[in-house]
């Protein structure tokens, strides 16, 4: 059994099977709260990360197999780690719009409530590589595409939403990377 105990899921986590892959966390005897268990009935999660959504490759297919997969676990939520499509970051909104409906089409799929963690994959046009201009707000199509006012949440079995994939350039090496527990702009 696992003591209950502060709990927070960042984009591009993963609890049970792996980066990219869903899983179902065992039943939680009590909610999290901040220090000292809750009682309430226990929980089914699942959770799954790193979709990284296309239209190439059978993804449509496999992201229609995995929602069926959730849902025939019948947990009483699901949670998202980020990366719903790929190459959001560095891609216009434009060359990113099919992938979000590949992805919004297994979303659409899931029956339990979903909650969604941002990935920096999900960050559209931060630095598109088309000479496209950068986004003002690279979170703005995210919160749209889910009806959001900010890319962090909670809510009622205590569990925390946030990204700890905070993207920033390096001077040095001109490399994307994660700001770790450091700020951005972006992490509103």
């Amino acid at each position: 059994m696992r003591s209950a105990a502060p709990t927070s899921i960042a984009g591009g986590a993963s609890w049970d099977g792996g980066p990219g892959r869903c899983g179902l966390l065992p039943r939680f005897p009590a909610a999290v709260g901040l220090g000292r268990a809750v009682a309430r009935p226990p929980l089914r999660i699942a959770f799954f990360t790193d979709v990284h959504a296309r239209t190439e490759y059978g993804v449509p297919e496999a992201v229609a197999r995995a929602a069926a997969a959730i849902n025939a676990r019948k947990p009483d939520f699901v949670i998202g780690g980020g990366d719903y499509i790929t190459d959001g970051f560095q891609s216009s909104a434009a060359a990113v719009a099919h992938r979000w409906d590949v992805y919004l089409a297994m979303h659409r799929a899931l029956r339990p409530p979903v909650h969604l963690a941002i990935g920096n994959h999900d960050l559209v046009a931060a630095r598109p590589e088309d000479g496209s201009p950068p986004s003002a707000d690279p979170r703005a199509i995210f919160r749209e595409k889910f009806g959001l006012e900010r890319t962090y949440s909670s809510f009622d079995a205590g569990v925390i939403i946030s990204s700890s994939s905070i993207p920033c350039r390096s001077r040095r090496t001109r490399s994307s990377t994660t700001a770790g527990s450091g700020r951005s702009r972006w992490s509103g």
